[in-house]
């Protein structure tokens, strides 16, 4: 701190002690002067209301940004002579980043958690960016996060550091993993951007972002409200769960399956949940009051896999009975069940227009079925073990499929030839999903990850979490 700083802060320091403390202060002693820290300690111990002010944080994390009013004429003076700008803590909404400049200045600690949360409006943003810049925060994906969520329409960024700039308004994705009793959200860019081999410890201190917990046995399913604020899970603890994304809290938890819960999907308008497992049973929730709102039966064993057509209007189930059946949404009645798969059903897709059926199973086999005649139209051969999932790439042109063989493989929907088949797993592949950038990412029982090209069919990027097993991927981007 260079001397005229000094000065000025003792002037200023005895002005606010002078008109808010019954104590005379002189700050003449060169030790008490010498840092901000220094000075700090002074005003806590003359300064009642000063030190009333760094101390009211139980009120912070409860979002309460009101100071009293017993202290908002100190904040305002201490403010305006630090900043040379008038701000009234009474009424700002913007309180908490001004507090955090504050704090910064007198050596206190920023509450992170609070800041990672804020929301300010268009003309604050600005002073949200003067406080992730202080020296004293080190920027992260999550404070780059909460910038990009708080970017006015139309900002300019002038003045802004370019690769600042790029950093905050890069794509997120994000892959998603269900375990045993957790649900693991990580950052799949920060995962493709470590060098070479991929240590637990990055893994966890880099790259995961947020775990949740409170399912009490594996998670099989999970799907993203499309707002991608809420999470929702369901799994062997016969459970469905809504997350908030932001805060990892479980909001609600639906129950009413009486065996474990193995299919979960959206509906359109987000308004209910589709859910399916081992009791045989369909059941349609409402998303807002956690109702259970129809139960559909008629399959004879455990229901692997449902999904909805595009216009709302049918639900379509694959089940360990060996049959496909279409049911209407509406009625719950089931009206057409195709009865020629040879074993059970375990995954399924429909095709982008929305005419043919893709399953696949314990028949090594995959089957494509015209939706309205329930026909097989055509039967994909090359998997020598049973396959346990089946997702179409994001372009519609390709299913890829993984299985027990420990391969995936890569299939051209129009002639069912399969064009590429990935090796490099070492144990059963259990899940699989497709990103927008033409990746494939599987996981298998071994607690592996593989992202694979899917032009070159090489794999680019392989890591281990050697905390828990996974069950289930699903992709935010």
């Amino acid at each position: 701190m260079s001397d005229t700083s000094k000065k000025t802060n003792v002037q200023m320091f005895t002005r606010l002690a002078d008109v808010y403390s019954d104590v005379t202060i002189t700050f003449s002693d060169p030790i008490r002067v010498i840092s901000v820290k220094a000075h700090r300690n002074i005003l806590a111990l003359h300064v009642p209301y000063f030190h009333n002010l760094f101390t009211f944080g139980d009120n912070l994390q409860k979002k309460e940004f009101n100071i009293p009013v017993e202290d908002a004429a100190v904040a305002e003076l201490f403010i305006e002579s630090l900043y040379g700008q008038r701000v009234d803590f009474t009424s700002d909404c913007c309180t908490f980043l001004h507090l955090c400049k504050l704090r910064s200045y007198l050596c206190l600690d920023i509450d992170l958690e609070q800041l990672y949360q804020v929301k300010v409006p268009a003309e604050n943003f600005d002073l949200l960016l003067q406080v992730v810049n202080l020296p004293e925060i080190k920027l992260n994906r999550r404070l780059f996060r909460t910038i990009k969520r708080n970017v006015p329409k139309d900002y300019t960024w002038e003045g802004v550091n370019e690769d600042f700039k790029q950093e905050v308004m890069r794509k997120e994705k994000y892959i998603i993993s269900g375990g045993k009793k957790e649900i693991k959200i990580w950052d799949l860019n920060v995962i493709t951007e470590i060098r070479g081999e991929i240590h637990q410890e990055d893994l966890v201190s880099k790259a995961l972002v947020k775990t949740l917990t409170g399912h009490t046995g594996w998670v099989a399913s999970i799907v993203m409200t499309k707002d991608q604020q809420h999470i929702v899970s369901a799994g062997l603890d016969k459970s469905i769960k809504i997350w908030n994304l932001a805060s990892g809290e479980c909001v609600k938890t639906l129950t009413g399956h009486k065996d474990w819960i193995r299919s979960i999907v959206l509906t359109e308008d987000q308004q209910h949940i589709v859910s399916a497992g081992l009791d045989k049973s369909i059941k349609i929730w409402n998303l807002a009051s956690g109702e259970c709102v129809k139960t559909l039966t008629g399959h004879k064993d455990c229901i692997s896999s449902i999904v909805l057509t595009e216009d709302q209007q049918h639900i379509i189930s694959g089940s360990s009975d060996q049959t496909i059946k279409i049911w209407e949404a509406a009625t719950g009645e089931c009206v057409k069940t195709i009865i020629d798969h040879t074993d059970n059903v375990a995954s399924i897709v429909l095709t982008k227009d929305q005419k043919h059926i893709v399953s696949a199973g314990t028949s090594k086999t995959i089957k494509i079925w015209h939706l309205a005649s329930g026909e097989c139209v055509k039967t994909l051969t090359g998997h020598t073990h049973y396959i346990t999932s089946i997702v179409l790439t994001k372009d519609l042109q390709h299913i890829v499929s993984a299985g027990v063989d420990q391969t995936v493989k890569i299939w051209k929907i129009d002639t069912g030839e399969c064009v590429k088949t990935l090796t490099g797993h070492t144990d059963l592949v259990l899940s699989i999903v497709t990103t927008e950038d033409q990746y494939i990412i599987s996981a298998s029982r071994n607690k592996t990850f593989k992202i694979w090209n899917i032009a070159s069919g090489e794999c680019v990027k392989t890591w281990t979490d050697d905390e828990n097993s996974i069950l289930f991927l699903a992709l935010l981007e």
